[in-house]
This record gives C-alpha cells, structure tokens and sequence, in this order.
C-alpha cells in the first residue's frame, strides 16, 4: 500500500527540510517526490541530501505543472500533495489512510490548522471542525464551496491513483490560483464514492511573509495570473451544470462572486481608474449579471454595482475608493 507524497517545491529551502524528515519518519514504504519549480535557494540540493526522496525539476512555471510532474511519476496506490514550506504531524499518512478503510471510499481528508507566521512567530487562527464524518460525493461538492466548513484545500487529502489514471484527471496547467479546487471538483465528479474526514488534525497550512501567494497578494495591484482564479470557477461551474447538482452549483456561483467582488477591491485606486482596462477581469465582470445573486449589506451592494459597471466601461471609478478599504472579508 505505497504511498506517493508529491511536493512541489519553489524556494522552500529553509522549510523543506522538517516536510520531508517528517514524511519519511511516517511510512518507510512511502514514495517522496520533491518538484523543484524553478528554486533559486538551496531547495533542490536539500531535497537531494536525502537518498530516499526523488528529486525531479519542473521548468514550466507554476503549481499545476510541479504536481502533474509528481503525478507522472508517482507509483503510490495513493497520492497526496503537500507544501513544502508546511508541517504534517506524525500521523498525517496513518490517518488518511485509515479512512480508505471504509466502505467506497474515494477520497480521504483530515483535519488542519491554519497558521500565520511572522517575524518568527506562529499563530494559529483557524481550524477545521473536529469530527469524525462520511459525506457522499454531492455532499462533499457542496462543501468545497461553503465558507464555514470550506475543503477547497489540497493538502489535507488523499486520492486513489487509479481514480486519477482511469479518468485522465491532471491539474490545469493555464490556471495559477483555485487550480486545486477545480482538480478536486473533476476527481469528485470522475470518483462518484464517499469521502471520509478524519477528527485528527495532522496538517499545518503556514502562511508565511515570504510565501509565493503572499507575493501576489501583497503586491500593487492584481496580476492575470490572479484572475485565472475565476476561469477555474467558470470551469467548475460548466462541470457541475452537466451534473444537473443545483444546490451546488448555487453555492459556487455564490463564493464566485464573492470572490470576485474580493479581487476588484484590490483593483480599485485613485491614482488610475483605468489600468484594468485590457484585463480579462472585464469579462468576469460582464458575466456577473447573468448571475442571481443577493448582495449581504450595503457596501456590497454598492461594491457589486461598481464592478458591474466597470464590466461595460473599463473603468474603476467610484466616488470613494476608501469606502471599500476596511470592509473584511465578503
């Protein structure tokens, strides 16, 4: 029952090392695999310290391209895809596979943490629901897009390789951000089985200062390799409509816009109301009317109508630009 553990690696040096010492404390029969996407630290020449990893490159830029890298090389009756610059727990294997255990079962998840760390110090400000539970496929749709129990995440899960090989599924190498929920969207839909949750919490998602979705985040203003967040939205929703499955879809179409009217915040400025004027976003907001969604609040109804506007106009004008700045999150 070998495991592949698949670790896409971009200047996660000074963290890979405590990843990959705690993978091979787990299983000795698991199989390592650490993509290097492009490192310009030490991260290939630690990966490659340790003879029982295997060390490959991945020069096509990009998360979706290191993991379909690992996948290709991957021998494991089971796949999992962690961070480098994270921490799994000693168990962290044990407990996702325990749950394959269960009857028809596909898709295995455990509980995680999620971590901000800053000038050398970690807090914890989030964490899953500490519960044992089986969901059907359709169930576990409907969580991936509901904001309280939120499962988009990669790295707390394990899939069947067979699963993965039979149906042909690989991560969209065009889309550089939500690429891991539209992947487990065309697994979930492919699998048709039930998924089993773990109460263990195993995984510590860390974010870090210097992480590569930090660097986008925090920059000025918003890069298209962002917005391919919502051709993966719109991929998902086309998945999901052939599955005729409208409560999910009603909840996708819901964190979509949510998730937009989040990323045109960023995009709003007094100094050039038109620097977003080519951008593919444009079409995002166009396509938002067609959408039927109940605005929650004021400020978002207002926020909702300058988006929809600047859909039609290229323009991000409004009366205040400040008025958007300390809402929280949407």
């Amino acid at each position: 029952m070998k495991i592949s553990v698949i670790i896409p690696a971009y200047n996660c040096g000074k963290y890979l090392k405590k990843q990959i010492e705690s993978l091979l404390s787990q299983m000795e029969d698991a199989q390592i695999i650490v993509v290097d996407n492009n490192s310009s630290d030490d991260t290939k020449e630690i990966a490659n310290s340790y003879p029982q990893v295997l060390v490959t490159e991945e020069k096509k830029v990009g998360a979706s391209a290191a993991r379909n890298k690992g996948v290709s090389l991957a021998e494991g009756e089971f796949v999992v895809f962690v961070d480098g610059d994270d921490q799994t727990d000693n168990n962290y294997l044990s407990s996702l596979v325990d749950n394959f255990q269960n009857e028809n079962c596909v898709l295995s998840v455990c509980g995680y943490n999620v971590n901000v760390t800053s000038n050398n110090k970690t807090e914890k400000i989030k964490e899953s629901p500490k519960e044992k539970e089986k969901l059907l496929w359709q169930e576990m749709l409907e969580r991936l897009f509901h904001t309280k129990y939120y499962e988009g995440y990669i790295w707390n899960k394990m899939f069947r390789r067979d699963i993965i090989e039979k149906h042909q599924l690989c991560f969209d190498e065009d889309i550089f951000f939500n690429e891991d929920r539209l992947f487990i969207v065309n697994y979930l839909l492919a699998a048709k089985g039930n998924v089993y949750f773990s109460e263990q919490h195993t995984y510590e998602y860390m974010i870090r200062e210097d992480s590569a979705m930090n660097s986008f985040r925090n920059g000025s203003g918003v890069s298209e390799k962002e917005i391919t967040e919502f051709l993966a939205f719109e991929k998902m929703n086309e998945a999901v409509k052939k599955e005729n499955l409208p409560r999910v879809q009603y909840l996708l179409e819901e964190d979509m816009i949510q998730s937009e009217l989040r990323c045109f915040k960023r995009m709003i400025s007094k100094e050039d109301v038109f620097k977003y004027r080519k951008s593919r976003m444009r079409y995002y907001a166009k396509k938002s009317r067609e959408i039927s969604y109940e605005v929650q609040g004021q400020f978002e109804d207002v926020l909702l109508h300058v988006f929809q506007r600047y859909g039609w106009s290229g323009c991000t004008y409004t009366k205040n630009p400040d008025l958007f700045k300390d809402i929280g999150i949407l």
